[in-house]
């Protein structure tokens, strides 16, 4: 079965701190044993998945064995590198600051919805990051705490993972958990458009 994970510099497992062989030109990459034990092994994720494991390098990984699901990741008895995602992390700003944009837009629809039009005046006036962030943090202090999601993500733009998570947890307060759902599908699209991944085979 062929899926995806993230890896530290260096095709290093993130939480383990192995390091996984690399494949060559003429020769598939050694297999990676993982640890037996329920719920132990090696671990990777389908496309839909990807969203809650940032990391440096992204890979196309061989899953060996049989395959169970774990929460949000797929576990292997064994696992190999197919090929890297050259264009990650190249295209990580660029995700991070749609996460931050739809973060926005539902703040101004909050202080819209909470009579707060010259607070939503006054944030879309801005167009630079910095300036919305301060901006936010403002309207926050004065009231509405809901505008804090888009301080912290402006604020939490080096790490995708997180500005995820804000976005996620914006939209769950603004829509519940169909606001939570909807977003988190919108990053696996970007993703699965944005680096050409393919479904898991």
């Amino acid at each position: 079965m062929l899926a995806w994970k993230f890896f530290a510099a260096g095709a290093v497992a993130p939480f383990t701190g192995v390091p996984w062989p690399l494949p060559s030109e003429s020769a598939h990459a050694e297999w990676v044993e993982g640890a037996p034990g329920d719920g132990k092994g090696v671990h990777a994720c389908s496309v839909e998945d990807l969203p809650y494991w940032f990391d440096q390098e992204l890979w196309r990984v061989e899953l060996g064995g049989p395959v169970t699901r774990s929460g949000r990741q797929l576990v292997a008895r064994r696992g190999r590198l197919v090929g890297r995602v050259a264009t990650w992390p190249e295209a990580q700003d660029e995700f991070t600051r749609g996460c931050i944009e739809r973060t926005r837009r539902r703040v101004l629809d909050g202080l819209l919805q909470a009579g707060r039009a010259e607070d939503a005046q006054r944030l879309a006036a801005e167009h630079e990051l910095d300036a919305q962030r301060d901006a936010a943090f403002a309207i926050a202090a004065s009231g509405p705490a809901f505008a804090g999601y888009l301080f912290d993500a402006i604020r939490r733009q080096p790490y995708p993972g997180l500005c995820a998570y804000i976005a996620a947890n914006a939209a769950a307060a603004q829509d519940g958990r169909r606001g939570h759902d909807v977003e988190r599908t919108t990053q696996v699209q970007w993703l699965a458009k944005h680096l050409a991944l393919t479904r898991d085979d």
